[in-house]
């Protein structure tokens, strides 16, 4: 029985992998301490090989229809170990770098390799980190002053 579920997105079409990517493993998920958000972050960057039945096709036609600007996503769902179901909300989220694609549909094995870029909410706050943003508060309209008092 599979732990994992890979499923490949696209605009509206979404394709559920009969088998996991070559090189992908749990090694490839590493947690980094950040000294400025004090606390562990995921950090995973693979390169994986995408074979028949495990997706290239479908990431071959995304990239010679739509080029290296093309957008798709790449999703991972854990099965949790007690009630066999795989959980609701993905493991782990990247974004294919198309701009690494590399295809060997020469060879015998006719697969592709291509990058994968982590998405998800660590990404956009280190992204937007170092961006200073004011937010005015006392010129609101509808601000409302709360009183706190110490009541014994």
């Amino acid at each position: 029985m599979n732990q994992l579920k890979f499923i490949i997105s696209h605009g509206t079409t979404i394709e559920e992998l009969d088998r996991a990517p070559i090189g992908w493993s749990d090694a490839f998920i590493k947690y980094v301490r950040d000294p400025k958000l004090f606390g562990l972050l995921k950090s995973v960057t693979p390169k994986l090989r995408f074979v028949k039945g495990g997706g290239a096709e479908l990431l071959r036609d995304i990239f010679y229809n739509e080029g290296q600007e093309a957008v798709a996503t790449l999703d991972i769902y854990r099965r949790d170990r007690i009630s066999l179901e795989f959980s609701a909300t993905p493991t782990y989220t990247g974004t294919f770098d198309f701009s690494t694609f590399r295809d060997h549909k020469n060879t015998a094995e006719r697969d592709i390799e291509i990058t994968i870029v982590q998405t998800g909410i660590w990404e956009t706050i280190k992204a937007n980190m170092d961006n200073e943003t004011e937010i005015e508060i006392d010129s609101h309209p509808d601000r409302r002053i709360a009183y706190c008092f110490n009541i014994s």
